[in-house]
């Protein structure tokens, strides 16, 4: 559950689908699949935020540059004839896709995309010239281009006439978006509602603008997805209001999560308590939530997420129940939520550090099972037992996972062995440093990461394939990030850029 893919895909359970920007730009071979529990935006909210919407004619086929990366080998050139939404200069704009167009999406209901984008890859990638397009745009910062944006399944790139009903929507939705206010939105699309049931505009916006009011997609406000749950008819639409709730954590939600809490809640509901407790303090949650994660399956994300909320409830006055769950933990990720509590301010690292060794008496000497977690709260045993092995090619066949020690701990020593490695310049284990610096949940309690990826960074300005790779690390990073993190992420990105562009053509 660590690899870096996975773990950016668990981050990105706070948004409405799993397939964003960098999935629209990538491969149509991949498999697309949805987060159970998590509704894609309406139609409406797609265009309110969407960064660039044009409408745009497809004049012409041509072979990608990188087939490697698109293995049908071509893209499309459109022209420009008309920005909707956004700024956007260019007079045409070249996208990834095929001519093996697969039909037109429904003008009658505007629930599906066109048949393209249920081949495999979540958005159509299927086109014909001659055709006009209402583009869904959005700046790929990690490829440098634009690129068809928008949720699974979503009407992104959806082909149309002048007298498109589909293109009258998108026209009707950006005025009324242009309110730029909740309220009078709503109060705009009702009316938009009554003028398409009386037949005097599209009539599939009827059935589209009722969706709209009964997804409880993330951009609803608080009240709305409180009303929702409240009037789910079944347990998926409930679930699902309560995943808008977790997703955005309004406060005015806490009575209604504490309820549902009390009410033997489903695993999928557990977890969405547990995403919404990890944003939202509520220390009356530590016991009746502790019991609830007794009955968990053992080696689940769900134990984890319902971890990060208890730690968030927990004061130094709850460490004997903190440790009580640190006892019962199912595995090292589990270990390692609860060794943050340990070591954040306020609280005694010690006794967490004893349990853990206690857990390990059966491989004296080995701390493997609970590195990562020991590396957090500090313990000084682990980092000479890591660097020893990350220095003895005999044992480098765990050499990722000795590296995570050295990114995870706060220690000196630690960051002394990891300024060692960088400096040599071994290309071998600065890469397993790198995986553990850039780790999105664990590497950000060692306050010299940046500083270290930083370093990194340097001794590889000329290695153009490590360069890519870290790129594409500080993109995620600096997208999933907050506060100071995301400004340091994008800082190293910039300079990541700046270090490609300095390369000479043929190792780009």
């Amino acid at each position: 559950m660590r690899r870096h893919w996975i773990a950016a895909s668990l981050q990105l359970t706070l948004l409405p689908a799993a397939v964003l920007l960098a999935l629209a730009a990538g491969s149509p071979a991949l498999a697309c699949s949805v987060v159970e529990g998590a509704p894609n935006p309406t139609n409406y909210e797609m265009v309110r935020e969407a960064q660039v919407i044009v409408l745009a004619r497809a004049v012409a086929r041509a072979r990608s540059a990188d087939e490697e990366r698109h293995p049908w080998g071509t893209t499309i050139r459109f022209e420009v004839e008309e920005v909707l939404k956004g700024d956007f200069r260019p007079s045409s704009v070249t996208l990834d896709g095929s001519l093996q167009f697969a039909g037109r999406g429904s003008e009658d209901d505007f629930s599906q995309a066109r048949p393209g984008a249920y081949a495999g890859s979540c958005l159509a990638y299927d086109y014909r010239l001659n055709h006009s397009y209402v583009l869904f745009l959005g700046w790929n910062d990690l490829n440098d281009e634009w690129s068809v944006t928008g949720m699974a399944f979503s009407r992104a790139n959806e082909e149309v006439d002048p007298d498109s009903p589909w293109l009258k929507t998108v026209r009707h939705y950006l005025r009324v978006a242009a309110l730029r206010d909740y309220d009078k939105e709503k109060a705009a699309l009702r009316e938009l509602r009554s003028e398409a049931a009386a037949g005097t505009q599209p009539r599939a916006l009827v059935a589209d603008i009722d969706r709209h009011f009964q997804t409880p997609s993330v951009a609803k406000s608080p009240a709305d997805l409180i009303d929702l749950y409240k009037q789910g008819k079944t347990d998926e639409a409930r679930r699902s209001a309560l995943f808008g709730l977790a997703a955005t954590a309004p406060p005015a939600a806490k009575d209604l999560m504490r309820e549902v809490m009390l009410k033997q809640p489903s695993t999928d509901t557990l977890c969405t308590l547990g995403q919404y407790f990890s944003k939202v303090l509520d220390p009356e949650i530590l016991a009746p939530l502790s019991k609830n994660w007794d009955h968990l399956q053992l080696n689940t994300w769900c134990r984890q997420e319902l971890l990060r909320a208890l730690s968030k409830a927990a004061g130094p006055q709850n460490a004997p129940i903190m440790a009580e769950l640190l006892r019962k933990a199912a595995d090292s990720d589990q270990a390692t939520v609860l060794a943050f509590w340990f070591a954040s301010p306020g609280n005694d690292p010690r006794p967490a550090i004893d349990i853990l060794h206690s857990r390990l008496e059966d491989t004296p000497g080995d701390f493997t099972r609970y590195q990562d977690a020991l590396a957090v709260l500090g313990d000084p045993a682990v980092v000479p037992w890591a660097e020893e092995r990350l220095s003895n090619d005999s044992k480098i066949v765990g050499g990722p996972r000795f590296a995570r020690v050295l990114a995870f701990s706060p220690l000196p020593a630690a960051d002394a062995a990891t300024r060692k490695i960088i400096e040599s310049g071994d290309a071998k284990r600065i890469e397993w440093l790198r995986m553990a610096f850039t780790d999105p949940f664990f590497a950000n309690g060692n306050p010299r990461r940046w500083d270290r990826l930083d370093d990194i960074l340097r001794s590889q300005s000329t290695n153009a394939s490590f360069l890519a790779t870290l790129k594409t690390d500080f993109f995620y990073l600096r997208r999933n990030s907050t506060g100071e993190d995301k400004a340091a992420a994008n800082r190293l990105f910039e300079r990541t850029r700046e270090a490609i562009a300095a390369l000479p053509s043929r190792q780009k």
